[in-house]
């Protein structure tokens, strides 16, 4: 059963709506369509995200729904061009993401759409387009190993913490740029048991008291504990918290206004190429290959620190 949405059609714009309360209102809309024209279905009730910045970046190809609720358990559907491809149950320990508010679907997946939304619980997503909140405040978004420290693998021991050369200077720079500064760090050591997440919040404590000795402000310390692959499994989910997903970045944007046009991701690995259009990314050349990379490679922070 749906209630409060609003279904948009080419041309797209934010007052331009049919709205729909049922299945069958959606149904009986679409039927009286003759083209195979490109929608989006918004979720009235829920809709939090600026629907301009998503209309600015939309890409049907690119992505099938967009925003999220709570997830508590419900039912994760993975989908590959638009069909589920897999099917997993929420665990008691959760990412906080699934639930989608926006859906673009074409005219000839309707059959597709209408199972999806008929489910009591309903669909995931295949990429993330736009954030809940759009602003002024120009972020660095960072990588944690291999940008902020070495990477040692999996490190957790203040014992084993080693700052990269220069990080520091770098980011006094970008502060000195009006750069807001945010980690975004996969740690799937959590999920295979090498260490816990209290760790991970420990060693961030630490990191976080030397970077404010020499001036440098992080704002937030974000992290995904989950691997499909976990040994741990209250931790095995594919969560899209974890990078390339941009489930991290997603959160930050309920409580933080972004400017994503002047924002800038920084990681060493292609994995920190988030799945998030609107946000450039500078990759820095460190222990993995980046020959393949389809965005712009530094070999030094010094480099980098040129392109801010």
């Amino acid at each position: 059963m749906l209630s409060s949405y609003k279904l948009y059609r080419k041309p797209f714009h934010p007052d331009h709506f049919c709205p729909i309360q049922s299945l069958h209102d959606l149904e009986k809309v679409l039927s009286q369509e003759t083209r195979e024209e490109h929608y989006i279905l918004a979720d009235d009730s829920k809709l939090t995200v600026s629907f301009e910045y998503f209309l600015k970046y939309h890409d049907p190809d690119f992505c099938f729904s967009l925003g999220f609720a709570e997830n508590s358990g419900q039912l994760f559907y993975e989908l590959e061009n638009q069909r589920i491809i897999s099917e997993e149950k929420g665990l008691h320990i959760h990412d906080g993401l699934v639930l989608g508010n926006l859906i673009s679907f074409h005219r000839k997946k309707t059959g597709e759409l209408i199972r999806l939304l008929d489910k009591k619980d309903y669909h995931g997503v295949k990429g993330i387009v736009c954030p809940m909140k759009v602003g002024k405040t120009k972020a660095l978004f960072l990588d944690r190993d291999g940008v902020i420290n070495i990477d040692k693998g999996y490190v957790y021991r203040p014992a084993d913490l080693e700052f990269n050369p220069g990080i520091f200077d770098f980011l006094l720079h970008a502060q000195k740029l009006n750069f807001e500064l945010h980690v975004l760090t996969n740690q799937s050591g959590v999920a295979r048991g090498l260490y816990r997440e209290e760790d991970v919040k420990k060693l961030h404590f630490m990191m976080n008291e030397e970077f404010k000795k020499a001036g440098v402000l992080i704002k937030t310390w974000s992290y995904c504990l989950f691997h499909d692959e976990a040994l741990l499994h209250h931790y095995k989910l594919k969560s899209i918290l974890r990078k390339p997903k941009a489930g991290m970045l997603l959160s930050l944007c309920q409580s933080y206004a972004f400017d994503f046009d002047q924002s800038l991701m920084i990681g060493d690995k292609l994995s920190d190429v988030l799945e998030f259009r609107g946000l450039r990314t500078v990759l820095l050349q460190g222990e993995y290959p980046l020959h393949s990379s389809p965005v712009k490679v530094c070999k030094s922070l010094e480099e980098l620190s040129l392109i801010l």
